[in-house]
């Protein structure tokens, strides 16, 4: 694919590593952008960094973006699947960063379904020591620190890049008191699985979405041969906002765009 055809990855930073790797061994063919993964402590700092990095996406890829983030990665209350209707783009099908490296579809509670176990990736693992390096500076005692994980049976290791003993170096240096229970060699597969499944969906999205035809005034695809008498009969008609006229969109992303802003102006 060209750069202009290539879908256009919109992710979470923890799956940098990963993601770059898989499109060097060309199992993956796309563009990428990522927002940091040290905005996860605050759900506001991810949606106010994450919607310029969308907008700008759309402008360079309309049509042809992919959201790589978890559904809970906003909040419990479906935000993120609601910012990516939002914005008319396809989310990959995962609950967090740990279910998509599984291979998302909400793999992550079949293998932990009480919810008791410490996942730790690269990436993952990462973020977890510039946390607690953070709380350090802040003030927090190590006890209090280490209170955090009373709750965990365990650490489950998941090794993506295949530099396992380093990982388990480094995990051991965080010191969070919890035993390492398992050592999983999973490698990319399920990332890649996640984010191909979510660019096949894409490709069927904008195959209807090319046969659609859209408002030109409010996006509405609610727009049809207008009846009556025969002058009429070579225009379009809108039962949304009775535009009538002999122009009509067929570009899907701009007619998202103009149905948004006409649902802002009330």
């Amino acid at each position: 694919m060209t750069p202009k055809t290539k879908p256009c990855l919109v992710a979470c930073s923890v799956f940098k590593d990963e993601i770059k790797k898989l499109i060097e061994q060309d199992e993956l063919d796309a563009e990428m952008v990522f927002v940091s993964k040290y905005f996860h402590v605050d759900y506001t700092k991810i949606e106010k960094n994450l919607r310029p990095v969308i907008e700008y996406a759309l402008q360079r890829y309309p049509g042809n973006v992919i959201l790589v983030y978890g559904d809970l990665c906003l909040g419990m209350k479906d935000q993120m699947n609601k910012l990516a209707k939002e914005y008319g783009i396809v989310k990959i099908d995962a609950l967090n960063c740990i279910d998509c490296q599984l291979g998302g579809k909400g793999k992550s509670l079949e293998v932990d379904p009480n919810q008791d176990l410490f996942f730790l990736s690269p990436g993952m693992m990462d973020f977890f020591r510039h946390a607690r390096d953070m709380m350090r500076k802040e003030g927090f005692e190590e006890e209090v620190i280490k209170e955090l994980f009373k709750d965990l049976r365990g650490i489950v290791v998941l090794d993506t890049l295949g530099n396992c003993s380093k990982l388990v170096e480094e995990i051991n240096k965080l010191d969070t008191g919890l035993e390492i229970l398992e050592t999983r060699n999973i490698g990319c597969e399920g990332v890649k699985d996640v984010i191909h499944e979510a660019m096949e969906r894409n490709k069927k999205i904008k195959r209807i979405s090319d046969r659609m035809k859209y408002c030109p005034t409010c996006g509405s695809t609610n727009i049809f041969w207008a009846s009556g008498l025969p002058q009429l009969w070579s225009l379009w008609e809108c039962k949304e906002c009775n535009y009538k006229g002999a122009f009509v969109l067929e570009d899907g992303t701009l007619g998202a765009k103009l149905r948004k802003e006409w649902k802002i102006k009330g």
